[in-house]
């Protein structure tokens, strides 16, 4: 007697956009490279090939060092991910609802050091205000960072 497998569900976008923890949202390649049991060079051909699409830079500017950061959904369920849209994506990164960013919240949702964050806010890359000494940065712009951003299209 065989067992059958029967397909996962569909998940909606809704439903994943609750179960993700902000923090987990993205990932960076070192935790790519331990789940996937693959070397950094391996890693950039698959972008290269288009393997990986949901796969941002966020390059300071300075040298040829790639910063990436993965979606984390396409590394560990990658079924979920294969009918999303660039949109899509940057609804699971950003959420659906919230309209302003805090510099802690952009921190922790785009795995970036503070340091970055002041070196992308003063290079003109991510625009938004100071206030207190806390940047502060609308939708629009991190939606538009993250679509210039977007190298797993490129491919």
């Amino acid at each position: 007697m065989s067992a059958t497998i029967q397909p996962a569900p569909a998940i909606s976008l809704a439903a994943i956009l609750m179960a993700i923890p902000e923090k987990s949202v993205l990932v960076r390649r070192d935790t790519v490279e331990t789940f996937c049991g693959l070397d950094g060079t391996k890693i950039s051909h698959m972008i290269d090939e288009g393997r990986f699409r949901w796969v941002w830079d966020f390059n300071m500017g300075e040298g040829c060092q790639r910063e990436l950061r993965f979606l984390a959904l396409e590394i560990f369920r990658p079924e979920i991910t294969k009918p999303f849209t660039l949109e899509n994506a940057i609804k699971v990164v950003l959420g659906e609802t919230r309209q302003n960013f805090g510099g802690g919240e952009i921190v922790r949702r785009l795995r970036i050091s503070r340091p970055s964050l002041n070196h992308l806010y003063h290079k003109g890359n991510l625009p938004g205000v100071i206030s207190g000494g806390t940047i502060t940065v609308a939708r629009p712009a991190l939606e538009t960072f993250l679509r210039t951003r977007w190298i797993g299209g490129r491919a």
